[in-house]
């Protein structure tokens, strides 16, 4: 009966923790999970920093909780509690967070390339002009105004411990579309007027963040290799386009929709 009521006061603690994250409009509600709404493989990067947060939350709690949990039950016992009680909530297997929770981190911002999908040069180089013009010419695909600002940075993945690639990054009045550079090349655009929040992640390598929709979330970076910080210096228009279309830059490093 004792472990049982400290496994029972262990579970409400955290599923308190995680409804206040989500009360607070920190983390993506449920309900979109649950109908479909918001994919699992998108909702997943979000879980993950949710448990991550949750665990803080309750390490710094001074009822001692999750201390005392650890002490009787053990890490591998609490930790399969807490991520059953997260997965329940969300309808989501376990399975499915325990893979999320052991992907590997890697600050790496290079993505794979196939070698044998790129067109060279007579001296075996890459033909950087070529691709440039066919990212552009995808780019050129979306309707709208014509980009103000076009670099060269770091685009893709939804959880920000995958890689990003290389992409041909435009800037329009309406939004950020962009093209990994290198091919087989595929393209995405968000509208500002879809924007929620945008935010920036330090760390080793530094990134934006921006959430969009249902709590679809892509990343941007500059190229580690580059001294220009191409993305760093687009922010201002990104900050005042997504300004016109209703979010508020409280701080350089965060705006988001009231």
């Amino acid at each position: 009966m004792f472990i049982e009521r400290i496994e029972t006061k262990l579970n409400e603690c955290y599923l308190a923790s995680v409804q206040r994250f989500v009360a607070f409009g920190l983390t993506p509600p449920p309900s979109l999970v649950q109908d479909g709404n918001l994919p699992v493989n998108e909702a997943l990067p979000w879980l993950v920093d949710l448990h991550d947060s949750c665990i803080t939350a309750l390490a710094n709690d001074d009822a001692r909780v999750l201390p005392k949990a650890l002490r009787r039950l053990g890490h591998q016992r609490v930790a399969s509690i807490l991520l059953r009680s997260l997965a329940d909530y969300y309808g989501i297997t376990e399975v499915d967070l325990f893979q999320a929770l052991a992907l590997q981190d890697d600050s790496s911002t290079e993505g794979e390339i196939n070698p044998d999908l790129q067109p060279l040069l007579a001296n075996g180089s890459v033909d950087a002009t070529l691709l440039a013009a066919e990212c552009d010419e995808l780019l050129g695909h979306y309707d709208g105004p014509s980009p103000v600002v076009t670099i060269e940075a770091y685009a893709g993945a939804s959880d920000p411990r995958r890689h990003l690639q290389l992409s041909r990054i435009a800037i329009t009045s309406h939004g950020i579309a962009w093209v990994n550079w290198y091919r087989p090349h595929h393209s995405e655009q968000i509208l500002f007027e879809a924007v929620r929040l945008i935010h920036r992640t330090d760390g080793n390598s530094p990134r934006w963040h921006v959430v969009f929709d249902q709590w679809l979330r892509r990343s941007f970076a500059d190229r580690p290799d580059s001294t220009e910080n191409e993305w760093d210096s687009a922010m201002p228009k990104v900050r005042e386009f997504s300004t016109n279309a209703g979010l508020e830059w409280k701080l350089q490093i965060e705006g988001s929709r009231p």
